[in-house]
């Protein structure tokens, strides 16, 4: 990455920015910055910028996640100062599959969210296709919705 002599680099994985804590998303980015010279920022970093951007507080979250990473998101979220209001999960254990959820699964996990209230909703991981769906969940649902490669 270095060689290219790009201006930043983008660490594009949700749940590896976030895996280990709060504070990991930092730590990720500063050795990638030690590593090239260049500095990085994170999704998770960049997930909690856009949720603060957007004054989003109480937070309705959808993933492609199994359980255990659901877990590990939620206390992420909740140790940098978001109250995660409802989490659905699609309990997708094969990442591979994260890019095959299609447009209504994305809707329907989204649907399910917002049946508890929050101040908006965060789309996970940066396989799902996200942005196809934020225009219309925010019309239709009447919240802001936040992507993970949108953020």
């Amino acid at each position: 990455m270095a060689s290219a002599r790009v201006d930043v680099i983008a660490y594009g994985c949700t749940s590896g920015s976030f895996f280990k804590g709060s504070g990991w998303d930092r730590q990720v980015s500063q050795i990638i910055t030690d590593s090239t010279g260049i500095p990085a920022v994170t999704t998770a970093t960049a997930m909690l910028e856009a949720l603060a951007a957007s004054r989003i507080k109480k937070v309705c979250v959808v993933t492609p996640y199994p359980d255990e990473i659901n877990a590990r998101l939620r206390s992420f979220l909740e140790n940098n100062g978001c109250e995660v209001v409802k989490l659905v999960g699609m309990n997708i254990k094969d990442a591979r599959k994260h890019a095959e959820v299609t447009f209504n699964d994305i809707c329907r996990g989204a649907i399910e969210s917002v049946r508890t209230p929050g101040d908006g909703m965060f789309i996970a991981c940066t396989q799902l296709r996200a942005l196809d769906v934020i225009n219309v969940l925010e019309r239709d649902l009447g919240v802001v919705v936040i992507g993970a490669g949108q953020a």
